[in-house]
């Protein structure tokens, strides 16, 4: 680490500038060793002047669970305060709403804005290098080109930012966990040329049938797909075990949401929960499925070489 920013003063400065503190992920403190000392001694003289409001200690919670917020002056139940296990009592110092405002004015003062400080924390980039990420794609999402480009994707495994996309292709991916043989096995599902899983044999009854494990569902639930979908627990339950109560896209997920084509209402199979969610977020769409597949592809290629 070459430079470090204050959250004080917003200054860039070397490290040996900055106190050492053990519980920081760089082992320095947040606060630059001029800022540092600067609240020192405007603590002191508060304090030397009957202002009390940063010894934790002098404001305990009353016997009815009352407190008073230093920022506000309010009296207020505990319940007003959240948790803080560094602290002796357990809770902030400031009340939840004065709390929120000092987090905003801190990230004002230090980044300029809210949205920047977040980039910053979360993505370590700046509001100006996402504005221009934006502008590179020509304000569209990388992936369906069609929706506005308002969130940054990024992988989750080395943290690398890869592009902006819309909400619900971004969201899209999450579901199918940046996996593209996932999604293209959710192409050929959609395509109808997905085989099923390979499933045992099951036992029959007397009468030859074959014996079907129960579905889990409620009552409800089923009078519920019996009017939206049409089916009954019967064939319900030989969907779930023809599938051997597995996911058809993954092969991993346990088989609970029945999916249907919402145009003509004909249910194809039974998913997961993020197989069917990231169907849903990408419209049942192809187009935009392949898009993700080679958004996806192609980064990786990149990283590759």
């Amino acid at each position: 680490m070459s430079q470090k920013t204050c959250r004080d003063c917003g200054v860039e400065k070397p490290p040996d500038q900055f106190h050492t503190h053990p519980q920081m992920r760089d082992g320095r403190h947040n606060y630059c060793v001029e800022c540092y000392r600067r609240h020192n001694r405007e603590r002191y003289h508060r304090r030397k002047g009957g202002d009390l409001r940063d010894n934790r200690r002098t404001r305990p919670l009353q016997s009815d669970g009352f407190r008073e917020c230093p920022d506000c002056g309010e009296l207020k139940p505990a319940s007003e305060f959240a948790v803080r296990r560094r602290t002796a009592d357990g809770l902030h110092t400031y009340c939840r709403s004065c709390n929120s405002a000092r987090s905003i004015a801190s990230a004002m003062r230090i980044h300029g804005s809210v949205r920047a400080a977040m980039l910053k924390t979360r993505y370590g980039v700046t509001a100006e290098q996402v504005d221009a990420m934006i502008e590179g794609q020509r304000g569209l999402c990388a992936i369906c080109w069609s929706k506005h480009a308002e969130h940054v994707d990024h992988d989750h495994a080395t943290g690398a930012i890869r592009g902006m996309l819309c909400f619900t292709c971004n969201v899209g991916l999450g579901n199918f966990a940046d996996d593209v043989d996932r999604i293209a096995d959710a192409v050929l599902y959609l395509g109808g040329r997905l085989p099923p899983p390979e499933v045992g044999v099951a036992a029959e009854l007397p009468s030859g049938e074959p014996r079907l494990a129960a579905t889990g569902r409620s009552a409800i639930a089923l009078w519920h797909l019996k009017k939206k979908y049409g089916l009954t627990e019967r064939e319900l339950a030989a969907m779930m075990a023809a599938q051997g109560g597995r996911c058809v896209i993954c092969l991993a997920g346990p088989a609970e949401h029945v999916d249907h084509d919402h145009t003509t209402g004909a249910v194809r199979g039974i998913l997961c929960s993020g197989c069917n969610t990231g169907l849903g977020n990408f419209g049942d769409d192809l187009f935009r499925l392949i898009g993700a597949m080679n958004y996806l592809t192609v980064l990786e290629s990149c990283d590759e070489s």
